[in-house]
């Protein structure tokens, strides 16, 4: 079975006339004739038919089945055919800590699609463990996390660098900057972001310490912050966020807490795609112009 057997089937169905076929195919008819033949001793079937008193060829059963088929295999040629034409579908999937994708990363998105339309963004929140098992499966490209990984597969490299801050309600009798002997626990509203922070509260408070309310939810941390009394210590980027509306504001700590670092994730194997280039490209550009410490090179 051929291609030309095909189309001159094909040319018959639509104009059901094998003289007006040829003439679309500038051949011959009875080169289509031997053609349609060739086809149906193939097929082992007749595909046309002509009634008593017409001009017009009609489709037997075998070929109306025959027709949907054929039209299927022409359509699946010319995509054949302009594999090498059309543009190769780009996608970049980010996997991202919340407090980094909602209070960071959301203009960098947003900038993103609007430079590279044709790339296909998709964005999931995931901790360092199931960030590096996506970056190793393949479904995701990068990652941001506060896990310095360095394996075989993976690697980081430090991205931004975050100053904690403390935040209370506004009408606090905390003065700023805040000393440390101002803050107790008990007043505390707790939520980790990072490993140095945990560290560190451990060291100044115990281990044994119980902050008033702790949350692992950080779009919380605003509503329990506002009430009085209370407390937290919060990364800036995070903290301008939750004080931007009236209820909490930001406060320098007077004492040393060890600023958040944030790395980007990648496979050491397509580290340097065109997606991901693009990605960093527009990062650095957004991000220059915010109140963001980067520590890209």
């Amino acid at each position: 079975m051929t291609n030309t057997g095909i189309e001159a089937f094909l040319a018959v169905c639509r104009r059901k006339s094998v003289s007006k076929a040829a003439e679309e195919l500038f051949i011959s008819q009875s080169s289509l004739s031997t053609r349609l033949r060739t086809l149906e001793d193939e097929l082992g079937c007749k595909l046309f038919s002509r009634g008593k008193g017409s001009r017009e060829l009609s489709l037997t059963r075998e070929g109306q089945v025959f027709l949907g088929l054929a039209t299927q295999y022409r359509s699946l040629i010319k995509r054949m055919e302009n594999v090498g034409k059309a543009p190769v579908e780009e996608h970049i999937t980010v996997t991202v800590i919340g407090t980094v994708g909602n209070y960071v990363l959301t203009p960098v998105f947003e900038n993103f699609t609007r430079a590279f339309p044709h790339v296909r963004l998709g964005v999931e929140v995931a901790g360092a463990e199931y960030a590096c098992i996506h970056l190793i499966k393949g479904t995701s490209d990068i990652a941001f996390s506060t896990a310095n990984v360095q394996t075989d597969q993976i690697f980081s490299v430090p991205f931004m660098s975050d100053p904690f801050v403390v935040i209370a309600p506004e009408d606090t009798d905390l003065c700023d900057p805040v000393p440390l002997s101002s803050l107790s626990v008990a007043d505390e509203i707790y939520y980790s972001f990072c490993a140095e922070q945990e560290y560190w509260h451990r060291g100044v408070f115990g281990s044994d310490a119980a902050p008033k309310i702790t949350i692992d939810l950080s779009g919380q941390l605003r509503l329990f912050v506002s009430t009085p009394g209370s407390w937290a210590v919060a990364p800036k980027t995070v903290a301008a966020a939750l004080c931007a509306t009236p209820g909490v504001k930001m406060l320098r700590p007077g004492f040393y807490i060890p600023d958040r670092v944030v790395y980007i994730l990648r496979n050491r194997e397509n580290a340097d795609s065109e997606p991901i280039r693009s990605f960093l490209s527009v990062l650095r550009e957004t991000l220059s112009n915010e109140d963001v410490t980067l520590l890209l090179p």
